[in-house]
């Protein structure tokens, strides 16, 4: 079992070197069907489902990444869990729709909830947003109308999702959250590699620098 600094705090997003350029994303191998496996286009009614297996991690370029969803590759760095989901026609201010995450490892248990109307991430929330189907498709190679507007969200897990004994339900937040709280995801994911935060860039280069004079010293 593997905690972050506490239950409640920064990322467990990790690298998987130093100066890691991939981000690897295990996509969920078990669960309502339509969310197996990386994007395709393929929405399910949430309801509650629950992830406990996941499939081999694709490599993605990081910065097409954090490009693609509008954010800073810093704030991607912090991510642990992605979701994204068919939202029709429009969104809501939380774009993703509301929805209750909880994740364990057997021995701890967090819970995370995503409130749709409101346009500030609550807590354990790195991020959200939407866009278009179009460049949907275009990121991950797919085709389909299913949904003009594609919402996604970003979440914190205050445990390792990296552990074999991690999982994951999810909810739809109707009626017990505000807003609609029908979700219909497409796909999720588990972040198992990605670049490293900017505390972890300059404690390497300490280290790096450490290391240097320490050897300088000896001859």
């Amino acid at each position: 079992m593997m905690l972050k600094y506490s239950l409640i705090g920064a990322s467990f997003a990790l690298s998987c070197a130093v100066f890691a350029q991939d981000l690897e994303i295990g996509w969920a191998g078990n669960g309502l069907t339509n969310i197996v496996g990386a994007p395709n286009n393929s929405f399910v009614a949430l309801g509650s489902t629950t992830t406990t297996s996941w499939q081999t991690p694709i490599v993605y370029n990081p910065f097409s990444m954090a490009a693609f969803l509008g954010i800073s590759v810093s704030t991607l760095a912090r991510a642990d869990i992605i979701a994204i989901e068919g939202n029709g026609g429009g969104s809501p201010a939380g774009h993703f729709e509301s929805s209750r995450w909880t994740f364990t490892n057997g021995a701890f248990t967090q819970t995370i909830d995503h409130n749709e109307t409101s346009a500030t991430p609550g807590p354990g929330i790195v991020a959200f947003g939407s866009l278009s189907q179009a460049s949907y498709n275009a990121f991950f190679g797919i085709s389909g109308t299913n949904s003009p507007v594609i919402s996604w969200i970003l979440l914190d897990s205050a445990l390792d999702v990296r552990d074999p004994g991690f999982s994951l339900n999810v909810q739809q937040g109707f009626p017990f959250l505000p807003g609609e709280g029908t979700p219909d995801p497409d796909a999720i994911g588990r972040v198992v590699c990605t670049v490293p935060e900017p505390s972890s860039l300059i404690a390497a280069g300490l280290g790096i620098a450490a290391f240097v004079r320490l050897r300088r010293n000896r001859k």
